[in-house]
């Protein structure tokens, strides 16, 4: 019998989980930078399981769980592992990290965001359309 889908799925996935982590160890930069390298695997795994015809990570998920052993998936499940284990150390790296915090009555430092259609909105642009403030919230799925 062949291998299915998840096989090459999941070979693929590793590869661009250890080259993110290759990535992250070679750089000089900061936690709060180097966590970003992340986010591209997002986008990885979207590719790697339409590559292979796969078409949510549940059905992946459900593939690899029905599938016999092999070296690919515990590859796969090693990988993973050390993306855990390096994102855990990042965050606690971020954390110690010193930022100047803002206080209530603080002016906000001012940024610029992409929008959906690809253009920039900065919040200057925001409180300039009259609105009466903005709440920003960060979510953390890199992992």
């Amino acid at each position: 019998m062949g291998e299915g889908p998840e096989i090459g799925a999941a070979v693929q996935l590793t590869d661009a989980i250890l080259s993110v982590l290759e990535q992250i160890q070679a750089s000089p930069e900061s936690a709060n930078t180097k966590v970003r390298a992340f986010g591209r695997l997002i986008e990885d795994q979207r590719s790697a399981l339409h590559a292979h015809g796969i078409a949510s990570f549940a059905d992946f998920q459900e593939l690899c769980s029905n599938a016999a052993r092999s070296e690919a998936l515990e590859r796969l499940a090693a990988a993973e592992a050390a993306w855990r284990q390096t994102l855990g150390s990042l965050e606690v790296e971020a954390n110690r990290e010193v930022q100047r915090q803002l206080q209530p009555g603080d002016t906000a430092p001012g940024f610029v965001l992409p929008e959906r259609g690809g253009k920039e909105l900065s919040l200057h642009d925001l409180l300039d359309a009259h609105h009466r403030g903005v709440l920003l919230i960060w979510l953390r799925h890199y992992g």
